[in-house]
């Protein structure tokens, strides 16, 4: 089934292929090898748990659905960003009091505001301090998508709850 994507008709498939390809996928199919042997679960954890800087605020990293670049691989990214997509909500808090004024609405260039990569990333506390400081939640990126569709579309329903609770009181003010 074919759906619209930026004015084009195109199916999920090759949406996919298009936002890989963004973020550096040449085409290629790995083709897996049976004399490799595939870590298990228990290893994979420790590599990331070993390779991350310690979240103790974070939230779930596993799913997201932004087409950015992860963190490490975007040296240029605008510092509210970063935070928003690391879930240092400390490291967020900082910032933001030693720069007052940030704009919390500021989109990077694919479109995303913070509070957008925070809800994708489900990041709850970095999405409570966002929210606190003014963060729009009906902005959409340059696809459409409000933070909150991006927190439902991952599957992070902590904070897709923050973000009715939100817009309910929001609503309920204006």
């Amino acid at each position: 089934m074919a759906t619209k994507w930026r004015n084009n008709e195109i199916g999920a498939e090759e949406r996919y292929k298009v936002i890989a390809g963004r973020l550096g996928w040449n085409g290629a199919l790995a083709t897996p090898s049976l004399a490799v042997e595939e870590p298990t679960v228990e290893e994979l954890l420790a590599a990331d748990n070993s390779s991350s800087p310690s979240k103790t605020t974070g939230g779930d990293t596993g799913v997201t659905v932004s087409a950015m670049a992860p963190a490490d691989e975007d040296d240029d990214g605008p510092p509210l960003h970063k935070f928003a997509i690391s879930g240092d909500s400390q490291g967020l808090s900082r910032f933001l009091e030693r720069n007052p004024g940030q704009n919390v609405n500021e989109k990077d260039a694919y479109g995303y505001t913070p509070l957008h990569l925070a809800s994708d990333r489900g990041n709850e506390n970095s999405v409570r301090i966002l929210l606190s400081q003014g963060a729009d939640i009906f902005t959409k990126d340059a696809d459409g998508f409000r933070p909150i569709d991006l927190a439902r579309e991952a599957s992070h329903s902590d904070v897709v709850s923050l973000l009715e609770n939100t817009a309910k009181s929001t609503r309920n003010t204006d």
